[in-house]
């Protein structure tokens, strides 16, 4: 097998210079160069639990019969990776529709309509990254 702890070293000889700037830029903003945080420290059913640089990682509760949101929306210069962590949520992307479960990933673009809902009897908890930040003003 083959040793990866010089790959991930913060400043090591394997990072290129861009990779450099960001974890700078990182630096720069949190003050440190890792923030852990607990998907379980979210006391709100839509929470942002990190904020840096270059994207942005949120959590989502959904309780049967919730939506994101009453109609679609859109982050119009920021993508999204949704994860379903826990239950299933309908995705509705554009005018696709799916229904994803634990486990599941979807991306949606910057600038799509999308909404998610949680028509099962159980709750639903998704984790979403955004590049770049789509909640500036929420940092953690």
């Amino acid at each position: 097998m083959q040793n990866r702890s010089k790959s991930l070293s913060l400043f090591g000889e394997s990072r290129d210079s861009d990779t450099k700037a960001a974890w700078k830029s990182a630096l720069d903003i949190n003050g440190a160069p890792m923030f852990v945080t607990n998907l379980q420290s979210a006391k709100e059913w839509f929470e942002v639990l990190q904020t840096g640089g270059q994207s942005q990682a949120a959590v989502m509760d959904l309780v049967p019969g919730q939506a994101s949101g009453d109609d679609a929306e859109s982050h119009p210069h920021s993508d999204q990776v949704l994860l379903v962590v826990e239950g299933e949520v309908l995705a509705v992307v554009a005018e696709d529709r799916a229904r994803l479960h634990s486990g599941d990933v979807v991306i949606v673009p910057a600038g799509v309509q999308h909404r998610f809902l949680n028509e099962s009897d159980a709750p639903a908890r998704t984790f979403s990254v955004y590049a770049p930040p789509a909640y500036p003003n929420r940092r953690r």
